[in-house]
């Protein structure tokens, strides 16, 4: 005999704006290395919408843009 009921179905969530804190444990970089990015980052027009700013001490970043900035720098690096 069959219900109506079915098990719910357990998914993984990922973020869609962090704070700079989790971008290192995320990326495995240093909290200074992420601020030199994102100081970067706001200066590139492609790429200033990334980071909002809250207030003066919360700052948050598009995990998906941050990452696609880090892929664009490397190619970067490696057509010089």
């Amino acid at each position: 005999m069959k219900t109506g009921f079915s098990t719910p179905q357990t998914g993984t969530f990922s973020p869609i704006m962090v704070q700079p804190k989790d971008i290192v444990t995320m990326f495995s970089i240093s909290r200074s290395t992420v601020t030199r990015l994102i100081g970067k980052m706001l200066l590139d027009d492609k790429y200033k919408s990334c980071v909002t700013r809250l207030n003066r001490n919360l700052v948050l970043i598009d995990v998906q843009m941050f990452t696609d900035y880090l892929k664009e720098q490397d190619l970067k690096g490696l057509k010089a």
